[in-house]
């Protein structure tokens, strides 16, 4: 199929007037034009400093759809790895208007998924086994061979989640509060195998890189269609987690918070993030604490950082100190009992950070 692909490009190539080049990392040959169309299909000629990271959201509107992109570019063997010259193919083969189809009659705004927090594990129905594929990762539109708990249940047509368990949390006495869950994909079932216990399965979406052994659950959807909504209830708590890892928050990451639908928090919501700080005050705290463990009493600014005991603050104790400040706004995406999932939709000029504040006001 690729080599046949590879023969129309060349020859629609060879009939326009700009020559061709021979992209040698990953044997794909178009027009030396910077972006275009080839065979029906778009796509974008690498230069210094691409990524299919950075790629990904200049094409799809997401950083991290670069799986999704890598799905439509079997000639690139490491996704890791991308040269200048190397033809990026920016839409699939089958339909280059699929990714405007798929979002013509959405009412708010679309978000991926990528994770979520239950209160418990979620029921496995099954596992996908084997792929016919020679790449160790598993894209978009490759076949895959799925096994289930419950063979009776399975229809052909159906379509499962693959969610991968990255993290689990307990209570001081050993008891599961919480278990987070990475969004990997869909696959749906094509067929039952007469010689075999093994169904014939079709991934139909990738969040990220999947892999043989990925488990099954109830299919959910993982591009979602928010529409803002006002709240309900009042509530206060703060950035429990980060989806991609890390400490540092910024616009547009997707977090989690420690409270659910059983706390009156839906899809839609608003929550405020605050924040308190003089990061400059932090290094004077420091400053008094030595000056006071060297009994100096001639520092103009000691005293600011002492308490009324004479004894030196911690930065924290000097936070407190200072009032509450608007830091950015986020925007829930998806719930379960008793967590939520939201996207960063504005920060301001720091960056956010895990524990800070958030609130959600009645009717806001």
């Amino acid at each position: 199929m690729l080599n046949r692909q590879l023969l129309f490009l060349a020859v629609a190539a060879s009939a326009t007037v700009t020559p061709v080049i021979e992209a040698s990392a990953q044997s794909v040959v178009v027009s030396t034009e910077r972006a275009g169309v080839a065979g029906g299909r778009s796509y974008h000629v690498a230069e210094d400093g691409d990524t299919l990271f950075g790629l990904a959201q200049r094409f799809l509107g997401d950083s991290l759809s670069w799986p999704l992109l890598w799905s439509y570019n079997p000639q690139i063997t490491n996704p890791h790895w991308i040269y200048p010259g190397d033809i990026v193919f920016t839409a699939p083969e089958a339909n280059a208007d699929s990714l405007a189809s798929m979002f013509e009659n959405v009412s708010g705004r679309v978000v991926p998924l990528g994770g979520f927090y239950t209160s418990e594990e979620v029921e496995v129905l099954g596992q996908l086994r084997f792929a016919n594929t020679g790449r160790r990762f598993i894209a978009e539109y490759d076949t895959v061979y799925l096994s289930f708990e419950d063979r009776d249940e399975v229809v052909v047509g159906d379509s499962y989640a693959l969610n991968r368990v990255v993290g689990t949390i307990e209570d001081e006495d050993g008891n599961l509060v919480g278990v987070r869950y990475a969004v990997m994909g869909v696959v749906q079932v094509v067929a039952e195998n007469e010689e075999t216990e093994l169904y014939t399965g079709f991934v139909t979406e990738m969040r990220d890189a999947i892999e043989r052994g990925e488990s099954l659950f109830l299919s959910e959807p993982q591009v979602l269609d928010v529409t803002p909504r006002a709240n309900e209830v009042t509530l206060e708590t703060e950035i429990y987690d980060l989806f991609r890892g890390g400490t540092l928050i910024h616009q547009q990451d997707l977090i989690f918070i420690a409270v659910g639908s059983e706390d009156g928090v839906q899809v839609g919501n608003r929550l405020r993030v605050w924040d308190r700080q003089d990061e400059g005050a932090n290094f004077d705290v420091q400053l008094a604490r030595r000056e006071r463990q060297r009994r100096n009493t001639n520092v103009a600014n000691q005293s600011v950082f002492l308490d009324e005991r004479g004894r030196p603050l911690s930065y924290e104790q000097v936070q407190e100190q200072l009032p509450w400040q608007p830091a950015g706004e986020a925007m829930v995406i998806y719930t379960t009992e008793h967590y939520a999932t939201a996207l960063i939709t504005r920060a301001g000029s720091r960056e956010l950070r895990l524990g800070q504040r958030l609130t959600m006001e009645e009717g806001d």
